[in-house]
């Protein structure tokens, strides 16, 4: 009996050790991914303050494109405007003209 009751002791002294190692891997592994993610979410945090960034500055050359477009099309309709009284003037100047031949 004695014999037997050492051999099981000595079984549950080996598990007990085996099941606090495991424990320890178990611990040590959910510590480094715990760490991973922390770090996978600090990169994916900058990942998205740069998207906006290039967003915003996206938005900003096209809202400035968008003003100068415009103006653009002010200034060449001013130019319009001033082409058409100038041919009126010349239509009315060339009638003068005619009616002295």
């Amino acid at each position: 009996h004695a014999e037997l009751c050492r051999a099981l002791l000595r079984q549950f002294d080996v598990a007990r050790q085996s099941t606090k190692f495991l424990l320890k891997q178990l611990i040590m592994d959910n510590s480094l991914q715990g760490q991973g993610r922390a770090h996978m979410q600090r990169q994916r945090s900058q990942y998205e303050q740069q998207l906006m960034k290039a967003k915003q500055a996206a938005n900003n050359s096209r809202l400035r494109h968008e003003q100068q477009q415009r103006e653009l099309i002010q200034r060449l309709r001013a130019e319009e405007g001033k082409v058409a009284t100038l041919q009126k003037d010349m239509q009315l100047r060339d009638r003068q003209i005619a009616q002295f031949q």
